[in-house]
């Protein structure tokens, strides 16, 4: 008989209760619900560019062949067979430039042999290493300088066709 009457009990200040009180409020996360939307955006916006970075990299592995990767942030890039490091080379890049390199692939589409200290990589439309120090024509391609050892290192083990990949 207590049974029931704390069933009873129980089922009737349920019913007082509010049901947003009982479960938590309805629009207790819905303040936060753009803010999260937003956060999640970019974090999948990131995993992408993680995966073609990886696939690029599972790509190169498969294809036998030499690949550059260059980060932007720190002013490095490295050279690489496989994934092994064959050269660690340091860059600068003009100031306008900075926003103008996107991530991704870019693939080394000539080389240009004039008098020493004129030589470039071109990179299609996307980017151009030239040896620092030195005057350029490129105005409308982002430009990368190393330093004479390391453009030179690349320009000679670099064939058409290669590879690089921009990271942020």
């Amino acid at each position: 008989m207590m049974i029931n009457h704390t069933v009873i009990l129980l089922s009737f200040l349920f019913m007082l209760t509010p049901a947003s009180a009982a479960f938590g409020s309805e629009d207790e996360g819905r303040g936060d619900l753009p803010a999260q939307q937003k956060a999640l955006a970019e974090r999948i916006e990131m995993l992408k560019h993680e995966q073609d970075f990886l696939l690029f990299q599972k790509t190169a592995f498969a294809a036998d062949s030499k690949y550059l990767i260059l980060s932007l942030g720190d002013g490095r890039g490295q050279f690489r067979y496989k994934n092994k490091i064959l050269k660690d080379v340091r860059f600068k890049m003009r100031q306008r430039d900075a926003g103008r390199l996107k991530q991704g692939v870019v693939i080394l589409s000539g080389k240009i042999e004039s008098p020493p200290g004129r030589q470039a990589l071109i990179f299609g439309k996307g980017l151009v290493l030239l040896i620092a120090g030195g005057r350029t024509a490129f105005t409308d391609v982002p430009v990368l300088f190393l330093g004479k050892r390391d453009f030179n290192s690349l320009f000679y083990a670099l064939e058409n066709g290669a590879q690089a990949y921009i990271l942020p």
